[in-house]
């Protein structure tokens, strides 16, 4: 599911009504907040916690507010800084408001869409950047050991289990009480269906693939240990036997992430 973007917005009069209709029109009328008073930053910022500040600097300056106030509550939120200069004039407190370390900054834009863009590229964190890939492999790997065990994998069953299984792979806490039910919604909210029809999909796809030679193609591929019964074969018994092998063989996916963050650390020292 893809991140909520909540914008608040200060900048001058001209400006803040269009610049507003345009946010809500793309994240959500109720996802975006507006004020021409840089007063009224510190209660937005405790009500509404804002993940991205649309702000002109100059408005702030003229109220004594210093880039020191502005900063004060970020570290906690850990909201993302975009700076509007409209004017000449107002570019020039660009150097006294430096220390905003803004993550986008803009001279009177025209086209606020491209404004857009951006806040969804600098609202993606490094995490979330590194965990797509990795979920793509997973959905990848997945599909392999179906195909190569002998599942039916043209069946639309196949693919809302593919999904739940890198959901819980992901997630361990899903294969908690509840979180059946909880992955069901998840399926049938992205594909536009009932939890219903995706728990009998499921259900159907493993009595129909279940076979003998299926299930020690499986363990021979996961190296399932016999103790392990997948009998009677439902999601939640298939699905726990399945991510734990899945993830010792492959190792979880924080283990890989926070290798993958080292590495990167590594790289960028040595450049």
């Amino acid at each position: 599911m893809k991140k909520q973007i909540r914008i608040a917005i200060f900048v001058d009069a001209v400006r803040s009504g269009y610049l507003t209709k345009t946010m809500a029109l793309i994240f959500g009328k109720e996802n975006v907040v507006s004020s021409l008073f840089p007063q009224h930053l510190f209660g937005i910022l405790k009500t509404f916690r804002p993940t991205v500040l649309i702000l002109a600097p100059n408005i702030f300056e003229s109220c004594k507010i210093k880039p020191e106030d502005i900063n004060a509550y970020r570290k906690e939120m850990k909201y993302r800084i975009v700076a509007l200069y409209a004017t000449e004039e107002a570019l020039k407190t660009k150097e006294r408001y430096a220390a905003l370390r803004p993550n986008k900054e803009y001279f009177a834009p025209k086209d606020y869409f491209t404004m857009a863009k951006d806040i969804r590229a600098i609202s993606t964190n490094p995490y979330t950047k590194r965990k797509e890939p990795l979920q793509n492999k997973t959905i990848e790997n997945i599909k392999r050991i179906f195909e190569t065990c002998g599942f039916h994998t043209n069946m639309k069953g196949a693919a809302f289990l593919e999904e739940a299984l890198a959901e819980q792979y992901f997630n361990p806490s899903l294969h908690i009480k509840g979180g059946n039910t909880a992955i069901y919604k998840r399926l049938a909210k992205r594909h536009e269906t009932t939890p219903r029809i995706i728990e009998r999909s499921i259900q159907r796809f493993l009595e129909y693939s279940w076979k003998p030679e299926v299930e020690a193609a499986l363990r021979n591929e996961l190296k399932i240990s016999e103790f392990y019964s997948f009998v009677p074969i439902n999601f939640g018994r298939f699905t726990g036997i399945f991510n734990t092998y899945y993830t010792i063989k492959y190792g979880s996916p924080q283990e890989i992430l926070r290798a993958q963050k080292k590495e990167e650390e590594l790289v960028a020292k040595e450049n």
